[in-house]
């Protein structure tokens, strides 16, 4: 018998098939074992009823269940179907289609050649052979749409698709043998959106702080059924303070598949663990969401710049990184453009020392996170050196020779400039005490150590009359005489 609670259309269209129907307000029916069979028209339940299905039931029309219960009393000896046919469309919502009896079980065949459309729903008992996939809501159309729907208790598979073209979203498969396949063909899973740590790129990969960065992930679903999604950046992991990078990214990734999602950060000095997560919320009914997080490290580079002003960077000097008095062990030398980029590894207050010509100079504090770069000016002014003799009262040039450039306490700083046809030269120099150097006729003439001030080092000079008696010349003899200066040590 088929007890139906449903309005008067469902008894017109019953009255159709031939099937006796009750009188009571018009709103129920009985049939014996004639298949219930909609034809034409729009058939709606009336929501929070129950139907007890006795017999087939065959769609050929529109039939639209809402919020209802249905009850497929299968047999020993009558295996109950419902058929959607070609020209047929069932609209199933909130709903339930269940064996009525599962101890013993007796199970139901749902068969669909036209149109279904199923969310929110759950359906057990379906038949079929625990040993051949071919069960469950079978499949031979492309206009299905099933989603968030639950399948349990199914003998074979959950859903048998003839045709692939079938939209499967969010289903929920539960005691299905084979759960969901393609035409005997593959297991179709359940969307497994995932991202893998190596599936994280930074380009460039070893930025500037400062410096844009473009945050590459690669999203997977390794099931197969489409799935739509968030993906999300943050700047630390999200489930101890991290901060989110930018809106959700929403996704549309199909089965199989891998697409790139992209978030341009602006670098920030020191170190950070990007994470990347997906399907955070857990809107989409996954296979595992083990995988739906991951992160990878990266540093961007703190620049110091070091320059005499800012058309003069100075290259080649030492940059050391304190945390206090603490040496971090990180350095760097600068660049011909005056930099050095340093990768820091915690984040804390920083200061750096200079070493520049046997000098110590150390910048002002930088904060990390925050500060990206530090510029340390070292002011310079042109210092210029005269080498000289003088006899008497007249000077003389001394060109062509190089000035040494040394430290108060004569350290060789391996500078030296050599002197023009004036016997000047300049040194360009920060506010410290050097001392200059020139040679001469063997001699080393060192200046006093002078703070830029200009400086004169002056060779005193004389005559040396060379008289004696020569017992083998005559005084009318032409004889040449080779002398030789010597300094005070013999050389």
């Amino acid at each position: 018998m088929i007890t139906v609670t449903f309005n008067g259309a469902v008894n017109k269209a019953l009255a159709e098939t031939g099937a006796p129907t009750s009188t009571n307000n018009g709103t129920s029916a009985t049939a014996s074992d004639t298949p219930w069979v909609i034809e034409a028209g729009d058939i709606r339940s009336r929501a929070g009823e129950t139907i007890d299905l006795n017999s087939d039931l065959i769609v050929r029309g529109k039939l639209i269940l809402n919020s209802v219960i249905i009850n497929v009393h299968s047999s020993p000896t009558k295996i109950i179907s419902i058929i959607v046919e070609d020209s047929g469309e069932l609209n199933i919502d909130q709903s339930t289609l269940q064996a009525a009896s599962l101890n013993p079980p007796y199970y139901f065949d749902f068969i669909v050649y036209g149109k279904l459309e199923m969310t929110n729903s759950k359906i057990i008992g379906l038949n079929g052979d625990p040993a051949n996939p071919k069960g469950g809501i079978q499949i031979f159309s492309d206009n299905v749409d099933i989603e968030k729907t639950a399948i349990s208790k199914a003998l074979s598979s959950a859903i048998y698709l003839y045709r692939s073209g079938a939209k499967i979203n969010n289903v929920e498969i539960d005691g299905a043998k084979y759960g969901i396949y393609v035409d005997s063909n593959r297991l179709i899973t359940t969307p497994d959106l995932a991202v893998y740590s190596s599936d994280i790129s930074f380009t460039p990969p070893c930025p500037e702080a400062g410096e844009t960065v473009q945050i590459i992930a690669m999203i997977h679903n390794l099931g197969d059924r489409n799935a739509e999604s968030s993906v999300r950046f943050y700047d630390g992991d999200p489930h101890h303070g991290g901060s989110k990078l930018g809106p959700d990214q929403i996704i549309l990734i199909e089965g199989g598949q891998t697409v790139p999602v992209t978030y341009s950060w602006t670098a920030v000095a020191g170190s950070h663990n990007i994470f990347v997560s997906v399907d955070e919320d857990q809107t989409v009914r996954e296979a595992d969401f083990a995988n739906n997080i991951a992160s990878k490290s990266i540093r961007p580079f703190f620049k110091v710049h070091v320059q005499k002003d800012d058309s003069h960077p100075i290259g080649g000097v030492n940059v050391y990184a304190f945390i206090g008095a603490y040496y971090t062990g990180i350095s760097g030398i600068t660049n011909s453009e005056g930099n050095v980029f340093l990768a820091l590894n915690e984040w804390n207050h920083y200061h750096f020392r200079i070493d520049y010509l046997e000098e110590q100079y150390f910048t002002y504090e930088a904060i990390i996170p925050g500060d990206n770069s530090i510029i340390e000016t070292i002011e310079h002014r042109d210092v210029t050196i005269t080498f000289q003799t003088i006899y008497l009262t007249v000077t003389t040039p001394i060109g062509d020779t190089p000035i040494y450039l040394f430290t108060e306490n004569e350290n060789y700083l391996n500078i030296n400039s050599p002197t023009n046809s004036q016997g000047q030269t300049v040194f360009n120099l920060p506010e410290k005490p050097f001392k200059f150097r020139g040679d001469y006729l063997g001699m080393q003439y060192m200046s006093d150590a002078k703070i830029w001030t200009d400086t004169s080092i002056t060779v005193q000079e004389g005559q040396a009359h060379v008289t004696g008696p020569f017992p083998f010349f005559r005084r009318s003899d032409n004889m040449t005489i080779h002398t030789h200066q010597f300094s005070d040590t013999g050389r």
